[in-house]
C-alpha cells in the first residue's frame, strides 16, 4: 500500500546511503529517528544496500518495482544447486 517509490529514485534505492531521493550526509547517520511505534531506526540508508550485497554474494539478483495498485515490491532470486 502507499505511493511506492518515486520513479526517479528506483534506479538508486540499492545504493549505499541513499534515502528518500538523496544521499545521506555522514552527520545524519548518527541521529536516530523515532517512529510512531517507538522503535528506533537510524538514517543510515544501508538496509537495501546490504541486502543486495548479500544476495549478490550468493549469485542472486535483487529487484524493485512499483505495483500498479500502490506500494512497491522488492524481490530477489537465488540460484538453486543440486
Amino acid at each position: 500500500e502507499g505511493d511506492g517509490i518515486p520513479p526517479d529514485d528506483l534506479p538508486h534505492i540499492f545504493e549505499r546511503n541513499f534515502s528518500s531521493g538523496r544521499k545521506i550526509k555522514p552527520d545524519m547517520q548518527k541521529k536516530p529517528m523515532l517512529y510512531n511505534d517507538n522503535f528506533m531506526a537510524s538514517r543510515s540508508g544501508l538496509g537495501l544496500h546490504i541486502s543486495k550485497q548479500i544476495i549478490t554474494q550468493h549469485s542472486g539478483r535483487m529487484f524493485a518495482k512499483n505495483n500498479q495498485w500502490g506500494g512497491a515490491e522488492i524481490s530477489f532470486t537465488l540460484p538453486y544447486y543440486k
